[in-house]
């Protein structure tokens, strides 16, 4: 640990989205996953189903911390950059 940093607390989360993969498998978007769709409750396209709303929830909670007695220091950080798993390749 670099002596320059305190101990504290630390929220992070992957904010990145994986590759489309094939644009025909995204059938209920017209194979275009980057146009998202919104039905009902419902929002459908790449990434939608990912760590973002937690990173959300993180960001919520520091702002709560911030603004309370915290005595630590508190860092949130997103990441990204991870290995994609693809089917058929060994990862």
């Amino acid at each position: 640990m670099d002596s320059r940093t305190k101990k504290g607390l630390l929220l992070t989360a992957p904010v990145d989205t994986c590759g489309p993969g094939n644009a025909a498998d995204w059938t209920d978007l017209g194979g275009h996953p980057f146009k998202p769709k919104h039905d009902g409750e419902w929002i459908c396209g790449l990434g939608a189903v990912n760590s973002k709303l937690n990173f959300l929830a993180m960001l919520t909670a520091a702002d709560s911390f911030a603004r309370g007695r915290f005595q630590r220091p508190l860092y949130v950080a997103a990441t990204c950059g991870a290995k994609a798993y693809s089917p058929g390749r060994s990862t």
